[in-house]
């Protein structure tokens, strides 16, 4: 159960296994999602609004131009400059990791 993984190195890679196909590693060089995952806007889920103030405050880009998907009880959102940025939540946690072509970067956030 994800509630219950304490490693954000873990925690994170368990949400990139679940929303990301196995064509590659996702949020680096595959950007497809299983279908369950459907885009989401800001006022949709407050999870998908705090996704897109963490990445936008950090990588100083317009919050808009920042993908979210969810599939009801993950979400996740990412910034791609040739770098990945990549936030993943289970609505009770928030990690990140901000260099996606590592599995061992994922930090939890905190206000």
């Amino acid at each position: 159960m994800i509630s219950n993984i304490k490693s954000p190195n873990v925690f994170g890679e368990v949400i990139r296994d679940i929303a990301f196909t196995n064509e590659g590693f996702g949020c680096y060089d595959n950007f497809k999602l299983e279908q369950s995952f459907k885009e989401i806007q800001s006022h949709q889920s407050k999870d998908a609004k705090k996704i897109r103030e963490i990445i936008s405050n950090i990588e100083e880009i317009d919050p808009s131009l920042i993908p979210v998907f969810s599939n009801g009880e993950l979400t996740l959102g990412w910034n791609w400059d040739g770098d990945g940025f990549l936030v993943v939540t289970d609505g009770k946690r928030i990690a990140y990791n901000n260099d996606c072509k590592n599995d061992n970067d994922w930090a939890y956030w905190e206000e």
